[in-house]
């Protein structure tokens, strides 16, 4: 009780507080880029009830993440009538970005509060269409060796072939991900300069920007 009790108080300061942003030279907004159009979704307006509703398609996708978001492209493309399920909003660019206190109502589970069974662990988990790729700043990482090994000694070999590292990488440049774009905010730099001078490795997120 008392770790739940500190963590949402944690949580609510941090989303309220007018003094963090300013001391970690966190802006209201970035600073560099602006949002695009964004993408005319076409959505299926079911209404409410309970009569049944008919939907011809040839694939279903569940989750309009990353993943979900490849897969989608790639059927649509091959020429077959895709249908994406999520069970999140859909907020156009031109409501975004927005304030911290809105995003975690708005875009992420539960408020964005949320924690392990056992109230050890707060995580942040997206609760909004584009997933991962619409709230965790675009970052993209590829599978790590240690965790494709992993797999491979489980009898998935497919995870440390080169033909899964090609499909990694077409992932990677259709999404246009690399680091070349990133500025950092005063409160990054000095963790990065700082992991240099202690002798760690240090490196930029790939972000899909």
């Amino acid at each position: 009780m008392v770790k739940s009790f500190a963590a949402l108080t944690i949580a609510t300061w941090v989303k309220q507080s007018s003094a963090i942003n300013p001391v970690l030279g966190f802006p209201r907004a970035p600073v560099h880029g602006k949002p695009g159009k964004g993408f005319d979704y076409s959505f299926l307006d079911i209404p409410p009830g309970q009569d049944q509703e008919l939907v011809e398609t040839d694939v279903i996708i569940v989750g309009s993440g990353c993943g979900g978001g490849v897969c989608a492209k790639n059927l649509a493309e091959a020429g077959h009538r895709v249908l994406v399920t999520d069970r999140a909003y859909h907020f156009p660019a031109k409501h975004l970005p927005m304030s911290s206190t809105d995003a975690g109502i708005h875009l992420f589970h539960n408020g964005g509060v949320d924690t392990s069974d056992d109230n050890s662990v707060a995580f942040l988990a997206g609760q909004a269409w584009g997933g991962g790729g619409t709230v965790n700043w675009s970052a993209s990482l590829q599978t790590q060796g240690f965790v494709r090994q992993e797999w491979a000694d489980e009898g998935l070999s497919f995870f440390t072939s080169s033909e899964y590292q090609d499909c990694l990488d077409r992932v990677c440049q259709r999404m246009g991900v690399s680091t070349k774009y990133i500025e950092h905010n005063e409160n990054n730099r000095v963790l990065i300069e700082g992991a240099r001078k202690l002798g760690f490795n240090a490196k930029e997120v790939p972000q899909n920007t």
